[in-house]
């Protein structure tokens, strides 16, 4: 039997030993990638609303998909594009469209209207080394078609928040303002529209200074329309008569057309998003419209999804469902990764926002009733 020799331990032993130096550094390297590494989301796929038609769900989002279903877009850059996908009651897919230029956007709203579907949402533009946003409708059939565009601008920045189907007309909020070191009039701050199914704007109006107003939610009452936004940070209500057409005679900031407006101290935190017999609720304040009053109802450190007639759906380390005086109905594991719920007839869809290394995805997911 062949000995092996002091030297040849020796040797052995060296080598050993390098080789462990060697891997030691190279996860010391790894680590410092993987610290130091870049970590922008290279993969994003939101999805901002869902919406019901008949036995079928609308959503509507955007990506940054290298590919898309036209072979000759190539998204190299990554560049944010609108997508609105229809699923079947068993969320299988229908069909995708996509909508892509050579600025990112972002789609945000989506109603069913006769012939199809009206969608809004921003384009982000840069022009001479400076960043403008453009007001974006669209129109798509019934098989999910780009039938019509139409962008729209009322000052340097025009964004849309949201849109409402309203007695066969389409009503957008939003708001459009002048960059921060430009000085302007009067027209910005929030602004509302309303438009036919074939994109064309038949009113519009607006309220607030052009810095840093904005409606974010909208609410249809009888004979008039009641928005949310703010103005220099402050939140506000603004009643607006259904024909809402600003008076050409009429140079006051406010135009003869709103009814009424509201100022709310900037340091509550008040959100409105659910509207019956005269009052709103956030699911913190309860306001009511004829008294002028805002009573702080409840306190809680959930995230608050959604207020209907019945319930009220909060999301922290558990998807909880109460009713109108928060008594718990039921609790789901949640993981705090739901952004969305919609109530359907055998259960709730929800939206959740998966996020791995980096990328970030929303994803649809239905919760059965047992």
């Amino acid at each position: 039997m062949k000995v092996i020799g002091h030297n040849t331990k020796s040797k052995l032993l060296k080598v050993m030993i390098i080789l462990g130096i060697i891997l030691v550094i190279e996860i010391i390297i790894f680590i410092i990638y993987k610290n130091n590494k870049n970590c922008d989301i290279e993969f994003t796929k939101t999805i901002n609303n869902i919406i019901i038609d008949k036995d079928n769900f609308i959503t509507i989002g955007t990506n940054n998909y290298k590919d898309t279903e036209d072979e000759k877009y190539n998204n190299d850059h990554l560049i944010m594009q609108g997508e609105i996908i229809k699923y079947n009651k068993d969320l299988n897919i229908e069909w995708i469209t996509s909508y892509y230029l050579d600025n990112d956007i972002n789609l945000v709203d989506i109603v069913k209207v006769k012939d199809g579907y009206i969608a809004i949402g921003t384009i982000k533009k840069e022009i001479d080394n400076d960043i403008d946003y453009t007001g974006l409708l669209l129109k798509l059939n019934n098989e999910g078609k780009i039938i019509n565009t139409k962008e729209y601008d009322l000052l340097t920045n025009t964004i849309f928040r949201k849109i409402v189907r309203d007695n066969n007309t389409n009503i957008i909020i939003g708001g459009s303002q002048y960059e921060i070191d430009r000085i302007g009039n009067h027209l910005g701050g929030g602004i509302i529209l309303k438009v036919d199914d074939s994109l064309n704007i038949l009113e519009s109006n607006n309220y607030g200074g052009n810095k840093s107003g904005e409606f974010t939610n909208i609410f249809i009452l009888n004979d008039s329309y009641l928005v949310y936004g703010v103005d220099a940070n402050y939140p506000i209500l603004v009643r607006f008569n259904k024909s809402f057409n600003r008076n050409n005679d009429d140079n006051d900031l406010i135009s003869k057309k709103v009814i009424s407006y509201k100022t709310f101290d900037k340091d509550i935190n008040f959100n409105p998003m659910y509207y019956s017999n005269n009052k709103l609720y956030d699911g913190i304040y309860e306001y009511d419209i004829i008294s002028d009053s805002l009573i702080k109802k409840n306190e809680t450190n959930k995230q608050i999804l959604l207020i209907n007639e019945n319930n009220v759906y909060m999301v922290n380390d558990k998807l909880t469902i109460c009713d109108r005086d928060y008594r718990i109905i039921k609790e789901y594991n949640s993981n705090n990764d739901i952004t969305k719920i919609l109530p359907v007839t055998n259960g709730h869809i929800i939206i959740k926002s998966i996020c791995k290394e980096c990328s970030c995805e929303s994803r649809l997911e239905l919760l059965k009733d047992e």
